[in-house]
């Protein structure tokens, strides 16, 4: 009797204690900061409810990749990603650091990586250069490595997080564009078998006439 009282006062002791330690789990969970939460990706964030975080041109700018190990932003159409796990692009020196600390959407299409050219509308852009920039929109919001944080104040989106009149004729001309149907090349027609036996006689006839 006296074994058993002490095993089930184990149990309880045992008990408690695990309790303690997921209530002092969930209590480190709610005090992590903001800026270390998991971000959330971007089709995460349509709900009305549920915005993502707004970022300002100062904000991003200091993230730049100019400092080494540490973190490196950039914004594609006022997108937002942290873009430090691809430090080889787009580091100082590399090739695509025109776009780090910055929103340059044109350079994507035009293959010119300079700052004059990061800070071009996409007004510039013809129907089908703007619908190939779509392809990097979605690239970014795929690729697993570039964690979404949020919009970029300014061009693409206001201080509330709505989207601008620039914004709005973006993804007006991408609803409206139609990939043009690129035509088959014909293959050339093969010569009737009795044509070609015909002109092979008269090519005969001619030379012995010739001979």
């Amino acid at each position: 009797m006296l074994r058993l009282l002490r095993l089930l006062l184990v149990l309880l002791v045992l008990s408690c204690h695990a309790s303690s330690i997921a209530a002092s789990k969930e209590g480190e969970a709610d005090d992590v900061p903001a800026s270390e939460a998991t971000p959330k990706k971007a089709e995460e964030c349509n709900n009305p409810d549920d915005k993502p975080p707004l970022i300002t041109k100062e904000e991003l700018e200091k993230y730049n990749g100019k400092i080494k190990d540490e973190k490196i932003y950039l914004s594609i159409l006022g997108d937002v990603y942290d873009v430090t796990k691809g430090a080889q692009y787009y580091a100082e020196g590399s090739g695509y650091h025109v776009f780090a600390g910055k929103d340059g959407a044109v350079p994507f299409i035009s293959g010119k990586f300079d700052d004059e050219e990061a800070e071009k509308s996409t007004d510039v852009l013809k129907d089908g250069e703007l619908f190939s920039l779509k392809g990097w929109v979605d690239f970014y919001r795929d690729e697993e490595r570039y964690p979404f944080l949020g919009k970029l104040i300014g061009r693409y989106y206001d201080s509330e997080g709505n989207p601008t009149e620039e914004m709005d004729r973006i993804k007006q001309r991408w609803a409206d564009y139609v990939p043009p149907v690129r035509k088959k090349r014909r293959k050339p027609k093969q010569a009737d078998k009795s044509t070609v036996k015909d002109a092979q006689k008269t090519d005969t006839k001619n030379g012995a006439k010739g001979a």
